[in-house]
């Protein structure tokens, strides 16, 4: 690139030392307008749609654009015009807008990747430096996802022309045949089909960065990714779940069949009822927030029914994650559980906490004061357990003790496990003063500082 500019920069100079007159640029034509000259690249062209001339002037590429109701033309290079609806890329202003062009040599025809801009009066265009569309009535943007093959292999139901791209039209040609999955490529191109999170293996989110090309057809969003290699952005129109508030937490998506006296996994509706035009996960949660006794857990299902309750631990039979799938009536982006199931969510700081009491062949004890400073700097059980990961829970201590051939286990402070054989151990507490939340699951107790959680193995290890 460098070499032809510079060749063309001598040229210019060598005819204007030889006498020849200096070109002008034509300053209107028609409906036409100079608008200045600007930078540009073929790794990103200011304007998109390129127009073959035999004789390039100004005037024969302004009608050529206006023929298409275009909003911008430009010359480059002497003979190279190209019409669009956008400034794709934000180019400075250039002063190499300096060739004959090939047809007219009194006429300037742009320069050495240089520009000669002209805007058609009444049309509006629009310029680059584009930004990512979140979200477009029912749709919401998945991710910049590499390609690999082609993930999405269908089209939209009309074909949309290159320069009249952006995420509406995609979208709205996505849905109106039948697609539940739409992606943008390369500023212009628009794919469709139907596919769930997460992608198929080989397929891998990247650098939202990466899908950074202008839409042609509307220069203030982003269609997709390098022109080298494929990046699409990934828009759905399924309902997603709802991420839970500060403090909450997606049990996740249980079976709901409610019983023959009509009662769902959660028991109690809201006190205040949510009209069916208003139902959402958020409106859901804050009514069992106010609910006195059943603030712990909050449930959706159906599309439009809020349940409360107070369980401290889940609630019953895990569905498939599918199952969950109606849209809510008051915000169709959100899932509100679904036809025989209900999607959850609970509050660990005001929920219930329980003790485990039996697991398998081990059954609890109680809660004992293990006060390493009475204790001559010893704990009740004196083996750390090296199996244990940094989020547990009493079945992981079990477990670990267990394997290592002991006979006791116990959890102090919600994330330590100590093993031992131990028959008498020492000054009963009541079970309240074991009151630290397991590190892997918060509705169950783990001990606490100086309060040992003990657990005794019945039987005989095989």
């Amino acid at each position: 690139m460098f070499i032809r500019g510079a060749l063309a920069i001598l040229a210019f100079k060598h005819l204007a030392s030889s006498g020849v007159a200096a070109q002008t640029t034509l300053p209107a034509y028609k409906t036409w307008t100079s608008i200045g000259c600007l930078r540009d690249s073929v790794e990103g062209r200011v304007l998109h749609h390129l127009v073959t001339l035999s004789d390039a002037t100004v005037e024969a590429c302004l009608d050529a654009c206006i023929v298409n109701n275009y909003a911008l033309a430009g010359l480059e290079f002497g003979h190279e015009c190209y019409c669009g609806n956008s400034i794709l890329y934000d180019y400075p202003q250039s002063p190499e807008c300096i060739l004959p062009c090939a047809g007219d040599s009194d006429e300037i025809c742009g320069g050495p990747e240089s520009l000669s801009l002209y805007q058609n009066a009444g049309i509006p265009f629009t310029v680059g430096n584009g930004s990512v569309v979140q979200s477009y009535g029912l749709w919401q943007l998945w991710e910049c996802i590499e390609e690999n093959g082609r993930l999405l292999p269908h089209g939209p139901k009309v074909p949309i022309p290159s320069d009249q791209m952006t995420v509406e039209r995609c979208a709205d040609g996505c849905a109106a045949a039948g697609w539940t999955t739409a992606g943008l490529e390369r500023g212009w191109q628009c794919f469709c089909g139907n596919i769930t999170q997460p992608f198929p293996s080989g397929w891998e989110s990247t650098s939202g960065f990466e899908c950074n090309l202008p839409c042609l057809g509307n220069a203030q969003e982003l269609c997709g990714g390098t022109l080298d290699e494929g990046r699409f952005l990934a828009y759905s129109n399924l309902p997603q779940v709802a991420t839970a508030p500060p403090e909450w937490f997606q049990q996740g998506c249980f079976v709901d069949v409610p019983t023959n006296g009509g009662m769902h996994l959660l028991p109690r509706a809201p006190s205040t009822t949510i009209p069916s035009a208003e139902m959402t996960v958020e409106n859901c949660i804050s009514a069992c927030n106010n609910a006195a006794g059943y603030n712990a857990s909050a449930g959706v299902t159906a599309g439009d029914e809020c349940w409360c309750g107070d369980y401290s631990a889940m609630p019953g039979v895990l569905a498939q994650t599918n199952s969950c799938n109606l849209r809510c009536t008051g915000d169709g982006r959100e899932v509100c559980g679904g036809s025989g199931s209900m999607f959850i969510y609970s509050n660990p700081v005001v929920a219930l906490q329980s003790y485990l009491t039996f697991f398998g062949n081990w059954s609890l004890q109680g809660c004992f004061v293990d006060d390493t400073s009475l204790n001559g700097g010893s704990s009740l059980l004196p083996i750390p357990s090296p199996l244990i990961p940094s989020a547990i829970h009493a079945r992981h201590c079990m477990d670990s003790c267990g394997t290592l051939g002991y006979g006791s286990a116990g959890m102090k402070q919600g994330n330590e496990c100590w093993c031992g054989n131990i028959t008498t151990p020492g000054v009963t507490v009541p079970m309240s003063d074991c009151n630290s939340r397991c590190a892997d699951d918060p509705f169950e107790s783990c001990g606490a500082v100086d309060r040992l959680q003990l657990y005794q193995f019945e039987g005989t290890f095989s």
